[in-house]
């Protein structure tokens, strides 16, 4: 009997907990992987454009989101960015851009962004990061 899609021994009950719990999205890789090998051809992808143009949109407007696209503005001027809403893939191309950023700023300036920086972060306590001890 075939396995369900991306289901199989590779993750114990316990592992996805913590995966869940660390919030995580390893677990679903695989059964990403499975579902991109499954695409459709472009042929029918032509065809089912034709035939239902309201959900390709829609299907279009979802793939961008998952390739890191999106319709919100971005205020290009500001490092104060929102990490909630943001995917894996597009936290991590966003810090290496800041990163390089910073990098690139001229010797003085670099050194006024740390200095900034360890200001911004001293008001901050443990508790803060961490939450209240239980």
């Amino acid at each position: 009997m075939p396995r369900p899609l991306g289901i199989g021994p590779q993750h114990s009950l316990e592992e996805l907990h913590a995966h869940f719990k660390n919030l995580s999205r390893a677990p679903f890789v695989e059964i990403l992987a499975d579902l991109i090998k499954c695409a459709p051809t472009k042929e029918a992808v032509h065809a089912f454009a034709q035939e239902h143009p309201d959900k390709w949109v829609n299907t279009v407007r979802t793939m961008a989101r998952l390739s890191g696209y999106h319709d919100q503005l971005e205020i290009t001027e500001n490092v104060n960015i929102m990490i909630q809403s943001m995917g894996d893939t597009e936290l991590e191309s966003t810090l290496a851009a800041l990163e390089q950023e910073i990098l690139d700023l001229p010797e003085h300036e670099y050194a006024e962004v740390l200095a900034d920086d360890q200001r911004e972060l001293a008001h901050i306590s443990d508790e803060d990061i961490e939450g209240p001890a239980s």
